[in-house]
């Protein structure tokens, strides 16, 4: 990594963790093939959706969040955080809408067992990822995963998603 050194001895963009963020990097890295810090959510759509539109927003919502633009590295043994420039986030698709509705169903369901159990590398990887699943022209479900280490119980208020064991309910 090469940058300017600041005022603080640390390149630009680059910046210590938090208290918390540094107890969530550290069990990462003691255990870093551990999805146990991944909170997942889904969202059901239910009705006409603007693909387009829906994408564009995420990137809005991550272009505008540092953390969920955010690595989380290791220099001189020290973890620091790194906010990366915005971009255009990955947001596939996936559209299963020729299935018939109960294996449909069971798809949503190993995606959204699939988000929750895939760990994040946090000095590679953004925190956050999300996918659609299109189950038919007026019915969707978002799933999203993000790491603990930059997502807590006031973020989720802010979303208006729900924790993925209750996403059959929906």
């Amino acid at each position: 990594m090469t940058s300017t050194p600041t005022a603080t001895g640390l390149p630009t963009g680059v910046w210590p963790l938090g208290p918390a963020q540094r107890a969530l990097w550290f069990l990462d890295s003691f255990q870093p093939a551990s999805s146990f810090y991944v909170v997942s959510m889904g969202l059901r759509v239910r009705g006409p959706l603007d693909v387009a539109a829906l994408h564009a927003a995420w990137d809005d919502c991550v272009a505008r969040q540092d953390a969920l633009r955010t690595r989380f590295v290791s220099l001189d043994g020290f973890p620091y955080q790194v906010f990366m420039p915005g971009q255009r986030m990955d947001l596939p698709l996936l559209d299963v809408s020729d299935l018939d509705p109960a294996a449909a169903e069971d798809f949503v369901q190993r995606r959204c067992d699939l988000a929750a159990e895939t760990p994040f590398d946090l000095a590679a990887e953004y925190p956050v990822r999300a996918e659609l699943i299109r189950l038919a022209d007026d019915h969707h479900v978002l799933v999203m995963s993000v790491h603990h280490i930059v997502f807590d119980g006031w973020s989720a208020q802010v979303l208006p998603l729900t924790p993925m064991p209750t996403l059959r309910l929906l």
